[in-house]
Order: structure tokens, then sequence, then C-alpha cells
């Protein structure tokens, strides 16, 4: 229900002129309010908060109990970022329009109404908040999850706006790509967004992840197999993904957990754009792009003859690496709005965060990066109820970032005590150049100067 500002008026000045409206009259009006779709709040001639309907508690991610009784004066610095949006109605006493950009970056029109009694002095003011821009952006992703969405790359994060321009330029040529990034980090999205930005978006966008599959069943995805090929085998043979995948992009997640025998056929791949099915004679041409990603040290790999060298190279023509959830501070909001709304359309509800939640996300270090972030909003949409406040956070979250914290603290304590021993042996080493008189200036035993002498001076 959509209430119009003279429809509150209305109802505003029949609650005044009809003082004793029996209590249930007085809680009809109260729940049709309530369920407006417009956030509605109410204060008298003292600045006291005397109702808050739902959608207003969702919008700031307060609950009506802290707000009912309290001076809205000193709430309104708070909600509405310092901005005064009750005096000019006040001194005015006419009702007042303006726009508004919520912490949560969601556009708002304000309203401002004052209600009059029938001495023209304002006994009450009506704050309606309408957010029908996120509506159209509500309605939006309504159609595009019906569909095989795109995906769009945006970020505050310098890096990763970098990021996204390599991804614009190399997508339009089809020279293999490595991504690298700790799990979850969206290396996964990555390789879609540069498919989809390509000239082979029309056609398909294949992914396998090579750690999920035992060796033997993931050389018969890749590289398919003909009839009788092995026991088992299906009669009329199978099409592998690498086939599959002609005219399009074959995503290979987890690549460094090819065994020797697969590396060696993908060279083949990459190298000649062919391959040989398992029991077959004949190659098979095929035109597809690869992309790799793996959250491991391919190059270290190498050094250790864990990774073909030469595959190594041809894979890592372009190498892009992703950097973790806890080095982008500023993609924290952005991302939690977006998975947010996500789920409150994939489950038809209407949650939202409190100003407590957001800021622990934003200081957690988030160990499992964009993917537990997307994880834990879905769990919080499902059991929570409309605001998700502190108290629906799991504790091990807590205690993870206690831990961590602690650790962040020790290592850095232990860093500034060797730092400070260097520079005061180095100094002092210099000044005396004898471990003697070292040890005598700063009063310790010889052999543990010669020790540190040895460690910081040579």
């Amino acid at each position: 229900m959509l209430l119009t500002e003279r429809g509150v008026n209305d109802h505003m000045q029949n609650l005044n002129e009809k003082v004793n409206y029996s209590g249930n009259k007085k809680e009809i009006l109260e729940t049709i309010i309530d369920f407006a779709s417009d956030g509605i709040l109410v204060i008298d001639d003292q600045h006291t908060i005397i109702f808050v309907n739902r959608e207003f508690e969702q919008i700031f991610g307060t609950p009506k109990s802290k707000l009912i009784g309290s001076d809205f004066k000193k709430k309104e610095r708070v909600l509405f970022k310092n901005n005064n949006i009750t005096d000019s109605v006040i001194e005015h006493k006419k009702p007042k329009i303006f726009n508004y950009v919520h912490i949560n970056e969601i556009e708002m029109r304000i309203s401002t109404i004052p209600l009059h009694n029938a001495n023209q002095s304002i006994e009450y003011v009506v704050i309606m908040i309408s957010q029908r821009g996120k509506e159209k952006q509500y309605e939006k992703r309504q159609r595009k999850s019906n569909k095989d969405s795109n995906i769009t790359f945006t970020s505050r994060d310098e890096d990763m706006n970098k990021i996204i321009k390599i991804c614009k330029k190399i997508a339009r040529v089809d020279t293999t790509v490595m991504i690298y990034g700790e799990s979850g980090t969206g290396k996964g999205l990555l390789a879609k967004y540069i498919h989809q930005i390509s000239l082979r978006d029309k056609k398909p966008f294949i992914v396998i992840n090579c750690a999920a599959l035992p060796e033997n069943l993931l050389e018969s995805e890749l590289f398919g197999y003909t009839d009788g090929a092995f026991t088992g085998a299906n009669k009329s043979g199978k099409i592998g993904l690498i086939e599959a995948a002609d005219n399009g992009t074959l995503f290979l997640d987890e690549i460094g957990e090819l065994s020797p025998i697969t590396q060696a056929k993908l060279l083949q791949v990459i190298q000649d754009r062919e391959f040989i099915p398992i029991g077959g004679t004949k190659s098979k041409k095929v035109d597809i792009r690869i992309i790799g990603a793996t959250n491991r040290n391919l190059s270290q790999m190498v050094k250790r003859n864990e990774f073909r060298e030469d595959l190594y190279y041809r894979l890592n023509i372009i190498d892009i690496k992703l950097p973790p959830l806890r080095d982008r501070k500023n993609d924290i909001v952005p991302l939690t709005n977006y998975f947010l709304e996500k789920y409150n359309i994939k489950f038809n509800v209407k949650r939202s965060f409190s100003k407590r939640v957001y800021q622990f996300f934003s200081a957690y270090t988030w160990p499992g990066n964009v993917r537990q972030l997307e994880n834990l909003i879905e769990k919080l949409v499902i059991v929570s109820d409309d605001v998700i406040d502190m108290n629906d956070i799991p504790e091990n979250l807590y205690q993870q970032n206690c831990n961590r914290m602690q650790q962040t603290i020790f290592t850095s304590f232990e860093k500034s005590l060797e730092e400070f021993e260097e520079k005061l042996i180095t100094e002092t080493y210099n000044r005396f150049e004898n471990s003697r008189k070292v040890a005598e200036f700063l009063q310790i035993s010889q052999s543990k100067a010669s020790r540190l002498i040895r460690k910081y001076c040579e």
C-alpha cells in the first residue's frame, strides 16, 4: 500500500480530532500504516518520536523499540547524516520534499508533512521515505534472475578496476589467461566475465574443476572417448568438454591439480588446437580459448617439478592476480548490498542490515573471501528477522576475528622488536667495531653480542 501525503494527513488529523478512539480502531489504523510500502515516522511538537512503521525499521536497520520515545533531533543526525529535515517544515509550516542517499547507497525521496491543530499550531510532523529507485532495481533484478543473466563487474578498489580494464582488453583476442587468487575471490566469475565480453560470448562457456575428479575420470571428461575405449565405456563413445567448448571458452579451475599425463595432453591442445580422444587414433581440431585458474603458486610448482614448465609458459601469457577481499575494503559494503538484494529476491523477503553489521563486515578479514560473504548473507536472509543485527551473526565469526587480530598484533610486536634490535646492534657495532665493547655497552654477554653482530652486521 502506498499512502499519499494527503492520505496520511487525513488519517493523522482524524486521530487528533477523535482522541477518544477505541483501542481497536487505533490499532487498525496503525496496522494499515505499519504495512505501508513507504517508511513512515511521526514526531510530536516536542520532537519526540511517537510512531515508526516496519518499512522505516528496514530502511535504516534500527528497531522501533530504540526509536519510539526518543528525541528525533538526536536521531536525525545519525539517520540522515546531519541533514536537518524538520527545521524548514516547522518554520514554514508547509510540506517539503527532497532527495537523499542513504548509507546503503539507496536513493530515497523524503516528504516531511506538518499536521496542524485548530489553532494552526503544528502538533505532529509525518516523515515519509520512498525508495522508488530501489523498487525499480528489484524489478530489474527479478527480470534478470529469470534469465541467464550476464555478469557485471564494478568495484571501488583501484587494483580491481585495473584488472577489469585488462579483462576488457584481452577479451578481444584469444590469448590464454591464468587467474591467480585465494579460494573464494571470484576467479570463476572473472573467467565468465572475460568470455561474456569477448567475441565468443554466443558460444559455450565450459567449466571443469580439475580438483574435483580423479585422474582417469578427468581425462575422459576433458578429451572424451571412442566406443569400446575401456570397460564400462558408453558404446557410442562420449564427446569431451574440450570438443563441447568448440568455438567457445574452456575454463579449467584448479589447474594446478592436473596430473603430468593430462598436463602433456593439454599442452598439445594449446599448441596445436587439436587432441585425440581416449581410445581414438585420429586427432580432432578445435577452436577454443583456454582460461585457467588456481590458488597455488605455479612458478614454485615448476621449480619442484610438479608442473610442466612449457605448459606454465603457455598458460601464463596473461596472468591476473585477484586480490583477497580483506585488501578490497571499499568493495565490502557494495558487495554486501548486492548479495542482500539477490537473496531478498530469491527468497521473496525484504531483509536489511543494521549499521553495526555493516561496520562488522567492513572490519572482518573474510578468510573465505567473496564466497564466504555471499554464503553468510544467504544464511542470514533465510534465518533472521527483517532487520539483521549483530545478534544474528554466528559466534564463530567473532572468535575467528579475535584470533586473527591477536595474531596480527603479536606478529607486528615481534617484527617491531626485531627491527629495534637490528638498529641498536648495527649502530653500536658501527661505533665500537668490537664485540667485547658492544657487549659492555649494551650490558649483555660477549657471546650474545657476537651472535647478534653475525645476524645483523655480517
